[in-house]
């Protein structure tokens, strides 16, 4: 399936919304009809470009109407709308939201023709007053819809297909559970899709449950089961599997997972070559050629990933690392699979690496974890800059949610936004909700040292290291201080 096929299918329910709310009740369709058979049929079409065309032409000459029948009508419009953004998707959702506006005036215009008082039926009060009580709705949903689109684009890199199919699981989820809270929906919706990575069974599979729970079996099998259960085609969970994962491992390894690394692995390992190209082949739906793949593999690779002044890369914020967290802060005790009393990782791992409280469970699922966690063979903790902007990020997200009694959608929307405007918020928000000196004591204790100069010593603790020093210096990403 075209990648556009996606962007058409998310149009023809824009379209259909469009068609609804300029015929259906609240529109009479008898004043409409002649102005919609000028236009044609809009399902007719089937190149995404030109149904932008239709869109745009139709907000023009539906302005145009309104315009004949009332002339001052349209200045009056108290109403926020949006510029065209050249993101499809984005402009779809724009173009609807302004022709339903204008749909809600005309509605206005019909009542007030057959009133005995036009002027008052049909002024700006009047008009304020309508689009006040049945478009906040629409224009609310469109604003976060757009406000997550982007946080998904340019914080993870993600394109704006893995962004409609997280949308799409966002509704999904809440439509499959309306007797459940904000908090619960907000766990369901984080652990799902960190759940695509973060749902490994044997040795590892305790670990990830007692901190986070689940919402799914470990199987791929269960796991489509759930998706397809908040209705995600199999070729949308394909995709957004597949981008998920892959995210997650360039992120966390750019030098491992760059362009000359495969170029190199094509003359040298082509089983695991080929075997990167078929899961990339079966997330999209098509068989690729070797210059396809390595074109796409190029392009997202530089959409995760920022180039650096010495010409290295470094990873983005790692999208199910940060999901894992924030479903670890939501989950209650008592869910699914959460310990409030575990040793994260078996005892021979970290000596004295535990949590007795929910407090100390939700620091272990993120920064304290990370800080202390050495690894099964013990040589060291790994703190990369993935890691560090997903620790803090997830962190003062979930504080705003809970100091404010708002959804993960509401205030990482918020956040991204202050973090637009400050880079350095990362850094002095964490360390507003968490003492520098209770995250460093926290860390010395397990490390078993006394101080930052016996920390910077101590071998395979120098991420660790790095990461107390960034956060005592206010650094947006983690820098090598060791």
């Amino acid at each position: 399936m075209p990648l556009y096929n996606r962007e058409r299918d998310f149009t023809q329910t824009t379209l259909q919304d469009i068609r609804d709310n300029l015929r259906g009740e609240t529109i009479p369709y008898r004043e409409l009809s002649q102005f919609w058979t000028a236009n044609g049929d809009v399902f007719d079409i089937a190149d995404p470009a030109q149904e932008i065309q239709f869109l745009e032409s139709t907000m023009t000459d539906l302005r145009g109407w309104m315009s004949e029948e009332a002339p001052k009508a349209l200045d009056n419009i108290e109403a926020d709308i949006c510029q065209l953004d050249t993101n499809y998707a984005v402009r779809c959702d724009e173009v609807t939201e302004e022709i339903v506006t204008y749909g809600i005036v005309v509605d206005l215009l019909i009542e007030a023709i057959g009133s005995e008082n036009f002027a008052a039926a049909f002024s700006k009060a009047a008009m304020s007053n309508r689009i006040k009580q049945e478009a906040p709705s629409i224009w609310t949903h469109g604003a976060e819809r757009r406000a997550f689109y982007n946080n998904i684009t340019e914080q993870f890199g993600f394109d704006i297909n893995t962004a409609i199919i997280m949308w799409k699981v966002w509704n999904g989820i809440k439509g499959n559970n309306p007797e459940a809270d904000q908090q619960e929906l907000d766990y369901m919706f984080a652990r799902a899709l960190s759940q695509l990575c973060y749902n490994k069974g044997g040795e590892s599979a305790g670990q990830w449950r007692a901190g986070a729970g689940y919402v799914y079996g470990y199987s791929t099998e269960e796991e489509w089961e759930y998706f397809k259960g908040i209705g995600l085609s199999i070729e949308e969970y394909n995709y957004l599997r597949y981008k998920v994962r892959v995210q997650n491992n360039i992120v966390s390894s750019p030098q491992g997972h760059s362009t000359e690394k495969l170029m190199n692995m094509k003359e040298n390992d082509r089983a695991k070559y080929d075997n990167w190209k078929e899961s990339m082949e079966k997330g999209l739906g098509r068989k690729l050629s070797d210059k396809e793949f390595e074109e796409l593999w190029s392009a997202q690779y530089n959409s995760y990933c920022v180039k650096q002044s010495d010409g290295s890369y470094q990873g983005k914020t790692d999208y199910a690392h940060m999901m894992y967290v924030i479903a670890g802060c939501c989950v209650d005790d008592n869910a699914a699979g959460v310990k409030s009393k575990y040793p994260p990782w078996p005892a021979n791992w970290i000596s004295g690496t535990f949590w007795d409280n929910h407090d100390t469970r939700r620091q272990f699922v993120g920064w304290l974890g990370d800080a202390t966690y050495t690894g099964k063979d013990k040589k060291g903790t790994s703190f990369g800059p993935d890691d560090y902007t997903a620790d803090l990020d997830a962190d003062n997200i979930r504080k705003r949610m809970t100091d404010d009694n708002i959804s993960f959608m509401q205030a990482s929307k918020e956040y991204y936004a202050d973090l637009e405007k400050d880079p350095y918020l990362r850094t002095k928000e964490f360390k507003k909700n968490n003492s520098y000196n209770d995250v460093q004591q926290a860390i010395f204790a397990a490390a078993k040292v006394k101080n930052m100069e016996e920390l910077k010593e101590k071998d395979g603790w120098s991420d660790s290291y790095d990461f107390l020093k960034s956060l005592e210096n206010d650094d947006p990403n983690i820098l090598p201080y060791h």
